[in-house]
């Protein structure tokens, strides 16, 4: 074994005392017969109070009895042992140290002494532990939310079996006897039934005109409902389009020529352009346009149709010299079932209604290649 000068071993004693670390060695029995500084400070007891006493003064009465067994047993066979453990202080407070206990052995290999060297990691524990309780929290939240997620979603799809029940109701109980209505309207305006007095058609002509007004915010309702459901089937097929137009156009003229309206259209593609379209609502929405264009256009005025194509896409707009829409109601143009110059509607008993349903009729296509 080396020997060392009383200076030498001054200086180990002093590089001890001076260590960041709390440090202790015991007796192989437990008893400290060393504590450095850094331990003095960490525990709160002095020098003089842990001479001879054990780490056992430390016990919180917060650790199972079984790590420190783990710990004295691993210590005596020789083997390091490394661990956190609660400690209480001199003044009762509790801390958290990271514990390496390692047997001291002289030449022969036996062990004499033991060596504890304690870090404090209170705000490392404090930290971890907040950390696990936030977890904790947080996972309890996700819970908590997957389970309202689960059940609003049960009463989604039970809403979306009530919206089903609900179209097929309005479809059959409502549509049915309203076109019965409408029909036999029809015929009492044909005079089908015999001649009508003046007061008898002006009832006539009010039974079709709203019962037709109805139906559409029916049919609304309907295209809104399957749309929303995802249940809004189109039967796309290739139309050509400049064609179809032409047909739409002679629908609306005889009621356009009643009111001395020129119908004007500026058609930018060739005779041939052709998309592929669901037709039946293509004609629904431009027909709606031209048929709206015309109500509110005062007699001998002008509805002016632009279709043109850029970059794939179809484009048509409608435009009319009648009342218009003021700047206030253009942002409500496609909310469902909004009406608009309320005072034309008296007067013609009809809105600007359908923009909203058209809209999504129109970006329900696969492609939206059409605007």
């Amino acid at each position: 074994m080396k020997n060392y000068t009383i200076e030498q071993l001054h200086l180990f004693a002093a590089a001890l005392d001076a260590a960041a670390e709390g440090m202790i060695i015991t007796e192989t029995n437990g008893k400290i017969i060393y504590a450095n500084s850094a331990f003095q400070k960490l525990t709160g007891y002095s020098e003089e109070e842990l001479y001879c006493s054990t780490p056992s003064v430390l016990k919180s009465g917060l650790m199972d009895e079984s790590v420190y067994k783990e710990m004295w047993s691993n210590a005596l066979k020789g083997k390091p042992w490394r661990g956190i453990i609660t400690n209480k202080n001199k003044n009762g407070s509790i801390y958290h140290a990271d514990l390496v206990v390692s047997p001291i052995k002289d030449s022969a290999g036996k062990i004499i002494k033991l060596l504890g060297l304690q870090l404090d990691v209170s705000d490392k524990v404090k930290m971890e532990t907040e950390l696990k309780q936030y977890s904790e929290k947080l996972n309890d939240l996700v819970l908590e939310r997957t389970a309202e997620l689960e059940l609003k979603n049960k009463e989604l799809e039970q809403a979306s079996k009530t919206k089903d029940n609900f179209i097929s109701t309005i479809s059959h109980e409502l549509r049915t006897p309203l076109n019965g209505i409408i029909g036999m309207a029809e015929l009492m305006m044909e005079e089908y039934y015999g001649k009508l007095n003046d007061k008898q058609t002006g009832f006539a002509q009010d039974i079709l005109k709203s019962s037709k007004h109805l139906l559409d915010i029916i049919n609304d309702m309907l295209d809104i409902a399957k749309i929303e459901a995802g249940k809004f089937d189109l039967n796309e097929e290739l139309c050509t389009v400049k064609s179809e137009l032409a047909n739409i156009i002679s629908i609306i003229k005889p009621a356009a020529s009643k009111k001395e309206i020129e119908i004007d259209t500026n058609i930018n593609f060739s005779d041939d352009y052709i998309l592929n379209i669901d037709t039946k609502r293509f004609r629904q929405i431009i027909l709606n346009l031209l048929s709206n264009a015309v109500k509110f256009t005062e007699n001998k005025g002008r509805i002016k149709i632009d279709a043109s194509m850029d970059g794939g896409r179809f484009y048509c707009s409608v435009s009319d010299t009648g009342i218009g829409i003021s700047k206030e109601d253009i942002c409500k143009l496609f909310q469902q079932f909004m009406q608009l110059n309320y005072i034309l509607f008296k007067k013609t008993g009809r809105h600007r209604t359908r923009a909203g349903s058209y809209k999504k009729i129109s970006q329900s296509h696969r492609r939206r290649n059409f605007s």
